[in-house]
């Protein structure tokens, strides 16, 4: 039994070690902007319009068909500062870097195919602010303005059915892609930026759903959380849109550990 208690002790004691060796990052002074909007070859219309360098930046675009104006793109930032931890040689746990929303109304002329959101921020990692502040990170949406009248539509699915994603019209297609242009940091000899892994948002069913395709319905403002990782360059890809244990897991996992060892010992004796 005192063996035992030992080898808990000493599990216990190694992963809280390896949690205290966790790099801080503090994101602070953020600003954002839409831009590099990439026009849709459907006719000409109304210009872009932008409004940037804000906490809530918004693009829009189209000549409105209907009395609910232009489509566009919303982003608010999450209030700063705040902070993420990252583990030395792995990336970050998922946090919400802000709300974004597609205002999909329906529009004539052109649309949009792609469009950059340029987030700026200082970076503080283990308190020492990053000798090149502010930082620039760039994020690719891809658009896909789908025809309303489609049966089916792009998401595989049949038109016009109540109480779906595509019940007033196909809805639209956006996604998010990683963007090779991003400022980096280091934290312990390694580079790292911070990239969106994708969009979180609740279904039909109040269900949370993660996903990189977010398709939205038409004549409405479609809202999704948008999550973020600080990640390696070597891996700007992320660990994806997964759960990661928290410390009481972890410490729960530890604690069996060590029964497990103290079991093995005991049946060596």
């Amino acid at each position: 039994m005192q063996t035992q208690l030992k080898l808990t002790v000493l599990a216990a004691a190694m992963l809280l070690s390896t949690t205290a060796m966790a790099t801080a990052v503090d994101i602070t002074n953020v600003s954002a902007s839409w831009s590099n909007a990439i026009a849709s070859a459907s006719g000409a219309g109304a210009p872009l319009t932008f409004a940037g360098g804000t906490l809530n930046p918004y693009a829009r675009w189209g000549v409105a068909a209907g009395g609910s104006g232009q489509s566009g793109y919303n982003f608010g930032a999450v209030a700063n500062p705040f902070n993420a931890s990252v583990t030395p040689g792995d990336s970050s746990a998922l946090f919400a870097l802000g709300t974004f929303a597609h205002v999909n109304q329906p529009v004539t002329g052109s649309s949009i195919t792609s469009i950059d959101l340029l987030y700026q921020a200082d970076i503080i990692v283990n308190g020492t602010p990053v000798a090149t502040n502010p930082l620039n990170f760039d994020f690719v949406f891809n658009h896909n303005e789908t025809p309303n009248g489609d049966n089916p539509c792009a998401n595989g699915a049949p038109n016009n059915v109540p109480l779906s994603v595509n019940a007033s019209g196909c809805a639209d297609h956006v996604q998010t892609a990683f963007s090779g242009v991003s400022d980096t940091f280091f934290i312990n000899g390694a580079n790292y930026t911070l990239n969106i892994l994708g969009f979180g948002y609740l279904d039909a069913s109040n269900n949370l759903v993660k996903t990189q395709d977010f398709w939205t319905a038409e004549g409405a403002v479609n809202t999704a959380t948008l999550y973020a990782e600080i990640v390696t360059t070597t891996n700007p890809g992320g660990t994806g849109l997964t759960s990661v244990p928290e410390p009481s897991g972890l410490m729960l996992m530890g604690l069996g550990l060590a029964a497990f060892l103290g079991k093995r010992r005991k049946q060596h004796c």
